[in-house]
């Protein structure tokens, strides 16, 4: 019986489940493209909530939790523990890489999960990216405490786009829930100054990332007095 007891604690001391939200202003976006910032890299803020056993199993080794977020995000701070819904998280304060050309940034230290774009006359296309090294890291040190693997379903991705120009702002939306609507394929939204969109991506969207390596959850329509 202790041997059985024993066993379920170890299954769950780490749960595999992760939440991150952050978000992105079409202002920032439109810059970095241009150039305006010299920089190959712009940080974006995030959120994140790690399911966790309980306070208690945290309160015994602070520092290895804690340890998880840092390999897996960038400039990770005031972690914090919150219980809702009969569960308990570790939440913290982190960033995620927005980068210009992958190419060029091989060199750069990315988190898990971060953003590329390319561009044309018209459009600026935003793409999800997977870092695999950290993905397979992450992935063996929750392994190691639950005897379990990790999938992308267990990632809870959510981006909040906001509109901060002077002007509307068309953005295609692909394989995601957008303000709780589900999106199949695509679908296009007019957002109106100071407007934004909740973005969540899909189970599907997720799993076709991770077995690519990236792929493009919004594209924006430029600003119309320039396609004129």
């Amino acid at each position: 019986m202790k041997k059985f007891f024993l066993c379920i604690s170890l299954l769950f001391l780490l749960s595999c489940e992760m939440s991150v939200t952050t978000e992105m202003y079409i202002t920032d976006i439109i810059n970095f493209t241009k150039n305006k910032n010299k920089q190959e890299e712009l940080f974006l803020n995030c959120s994140i909530d790690f399911e966790i056993s309980s306070e208690d199993e945290y309160n015994k080794n602070p520092e290895k939790y804690i340890n998880i977020l840092n390999n897996a995000f960038l400039d990770v701070k005031d972690p914090v523990i919150k219980n809702r819904d009969l569960s308990t998280y570790l939440s913290a304060k982190g960033k995620i890489s927005f980068l210009k050309d992958i190419q060029k940034a091989q060199d750069i230290e990315k988190s898990l999960i971060y953003l590329t774009y390319d561009e044309d006359d018209k459009y600026i296309k935003v793409y999800f990216n997977i870092e695999t090294d950290k993905y397979q890291q992450l992935n063996y040190t929750i392994k190691e405490n639950t005897y379990q693997d990790i999938k992308m379903k267990d990632f809870n991705i959510c981006i909040d786009l906001q509109n901060d120009r002077q002007e509307p702002c068309e953005i295609t939306v692909y394989s995601s829930y957008v303000n709780n609507e589900p999106i199949l394929y695509n679908k296009t939204f007019q957002i109106k100054k100071r407007e934004n969109l909740n973005i969540f991506l899909s189970n599907i969207f997720k799993d076709y990332s991770m077995l690519n390596g990236k792929e493009c959850f919004i594209k924006i329509l430029k600003s119309e007095k320039k396609n004129k």
